[in-house]
């Protein structure tokens, strides 16, 4: 998986699998709840992740409803704060 942590929209899934029937990710977050599944998972995978979390979250690699891989998501949003230049005294 990459970028991780990731600040855009989207992250990359490679697989590296002979087969890549009946996989699927699982996102789930901190406690554990089951907050988003995709399915259909082919060797190449493009997620979009900006509706799904923020923050941390785990993502689980199941195969036939079986855990085969699992590792930890950062998706992290920066908000640009615009200022105005501050104006030195002249005293």
């Amino acid at each position: 998986m990459y970028p991780n942590p990731t600040s855009n929209e989207n992250f990359s899934l490679k697989i590296t699998s002979t087969t890549t029937d009946n996989l699927s990710l699982e996102f789930v977050d901190i406690i554990g709840k089951k907050i988003y599944t995709e399915n259909g998972l082919k060797e190449y995978n493009v997620i979009t992740v900006l509706n799904i979390f923020e923050g941390i979250c785990f993502v689980k690699l199941l195969k036939n409803g079986k855990m085969i891989a699992f590792h930890k998501l950062v998706n992290v949003f920066f908000k640009q704060i615009w200022a105005k230049p501050h104006k030195r005294s002249t005293v």
